[in-house]
């Protein structure tokens, strides 16, 4: 269990890297990447340990297991769409409520869940459309 602890430390610090640097520091600026984005060292150590730590899950509740299972097997088509939900919802919450990047942050809580779900939409509707296809 030690190891879980420190796992989700070490994903903790990471994450909270650029949002603490440009709360402190970044007042007029958006987002500064000091450790990276995530596709870099800092993300990738992040998605590797965040698998590694999902691997160690013993998920006794059939709804919850099935419902990760159904969100791994749709995650490349919501990875390659994920982009068009960010190009629309990022826009219309900054033109809204764009005050200063500390500010803007609680939005990320608004914003991100509104792309997983979206993009896990578009996601379904697309398998069943090329299973449809495929049927005929």
């Amino acid at each position: 269990m030690g190891g879980v602890k420190i796992g989700i430390a070490i994903i903790i610090a990471i994450c909270a890297i650029n949002p603490a640097f440009t709360m402190l520091f970044a007042k007029e600026h958006t987002m500064i990447q000091i450790a990276g984005g995530s596709n870099g060292v800092f993300g990738t150590i992040v998605a590797v340990l965040t698998f590694i730590l999902l691997y160690k899950i013993d998920i006794k509740n059939i709804h919850v297991k099935n419902a990760l299972a159904r969100v791994s097997l749709l995650s490349l088509d919501m990875y390659l769409c994920c982009y068009i939900f960010d190009k629309i919802f990022y826009p219309y919450f900054i033109e809204r409520y764009f005050i200063n990047q500390a500010q803007f942050g609680i939005y990320f809580f608004v914003i991100v869940p509104l792309v997983f779900i979206a993009s896990l939409l578009t996601a379904q509707l697309k398998e069943w459309a090329f299973k449809a296809v495929l049927k005929k």
